[in-house]
């Protein structure tokens, strides 16, 4: 009776073991993306969406470049073109108007392309928002030739533009670099996604 009730302890023991084991690796796999498709397997919590391009006519986006005057900014009333001198220690100041015409409400992301600045300024820059937001982050630039170019970023996103309105989006470009003398910037497009 001892050997019969070692021998069942055992086996209870081991089907316990054999069914939390498996209750682990199952529930630890079970994050896995279950694709069909052989190059996608074993990826963690892939997520993809795709979006759908409405009310694309009429949303433009103008840019202005300001100056820091008596603890102010006061921006150009003509819009920017080309690129800007900046002097040492100088924060450079915009202002871009988002507009939309008479389509509906739209929400768009506000983004700069090839955006372009001398050497002299250093690799990394800061960019920042003043308005609607208060943020900056750093960036670094690929080199090209003797300017830094940043392809593509991301300057405002879910900007909510009411039917023939217009939102402001003021922000800023402080080099993180101590420079001496003068340097260019080129802002380069401006483009709006819409989400």
């Amino acid at each position: 009776m001892k050997k019969e009730y070692l021998f069942i302890r055992a086996l209870s023991l081991t089907v316990i073991l054999i069914l939390v084991a498996s209750l682990a690796v199952f529930s630890v796999f079970s994050w896995y993306d279950r694709t069909a498709r052989p190059n996608e397997t074993g990826r963690l919590l892939n997520y993809t969406q795709t979006g759908k391009v409405n009310k694309t006519q009429d949303v433009s986006v103008i840019t202005y470049s300001g100056t820091l005057e008596n603890g102010e900014v006061t921006y150009s009333e003509t819009a920017l073109s080309g690129a800007v001198s900046v002097k040492a220690g100088q924060v450079n100041y915009f202002k871009s108007v988002v507009t939309n015409g008479d389509v509906g409400d739209a929400l768009v992301s506000l983004y700069l392309k090839e955006f372009t600045y001398n050497s002299g300024m250093g690799q990394i820059i800061n960019i920042g928002l003043v308005n609607p937001e208060k943020t900056y982050k750093e960036y670094q630039g690929d080199a090209s030739g003797s300017d830094y170019v940043i392809s593509t970023l991301c300057l405002e996103d879910n900007i909510f533009v009411e039917s023939n309105g217009e939102v402001v989006v003021e922000w800023f470009v402080k080099p993180s670099a101590s420079y001496t003398g003068d340097a260019a910037l080129d802002i380069g497009k401006m483009f709006i996604a819409y989400n």
